[in-house]
């Protein structure tokens, strides 16, 4: 009877020990989970003040703007920490929960004219990248946004042209 008393209070204290693990596991999870999400809406934030500047001023020739010369094979200026120290900008909010301010850097890529098919020459088209990145509420939880941006110069129409996480 004794033993299979201590049987019964082992398998009792093994299942309770599962049960901690798995709660610790998913407690884990859960929080790794949100901490992605806190990251990836600090991200879209960035994009959001960016896009905003692109609508009030968007001028491909300010300061805020980089517009280095890339020949092919060049590291991408949203991968080069100096690049990132010259031209990238802080947002102005504070968001709570996150460990930093998110960030944002606006690239010119191209202006080209808009010419539709057998009409004639239309305005000037200003093209931008902007790269967004955010960190969690842990250093670890990095998220990068990019995003590509058509202004019109006669009337400062800007349309969302492309979007993709960039893996960090």
């Amino acid at each position: 009877m004794l033993f299979l008393g201590l049987a019964l209070l082992l398998a009792i204290t093994a299942g309770a020990l599962s049960a901690a693990q798995t709660t610790s596991l998913e407690l884990r999870m859960s929080r790794n989970s949100h901490d992605a999400a806190l990251s990836l809406h600090a991200a879209d934030a960035a994009l959001a003040e960016a896009e905003a500047w692109l609508v009030a001023i968007g001028d491909p020739a300010d300061a805020r703007v980089y517009s280095g010369d890339r020949r092919y094979g060049d590291v991408a200026p949203w991968r080069d920490r100096t690049v990132w120290s010259a031209h990238g900008r802080s947002t102005g909010m504070r968001l709570p929960g996150v460990v930093e301010v998110p960030r944002h850097l606006i690239e010119r890529v191209t202006t080209y004219q808009s010419t539709p098919f057998g009409s004639p020459p239309g305005p000037l088209v200003d093209v931008f990248r902007v790269t967004a990145t955010a960190v969690g509420s842990s250093r670890a939880t990095v998220v990068r946004l990019q995003a590509t941006y058509a202004r019109t110069r006669d009337d400062g129409r800007v349309r969302r042209l492309s979007w993709v996480e960039l893996e960090s």
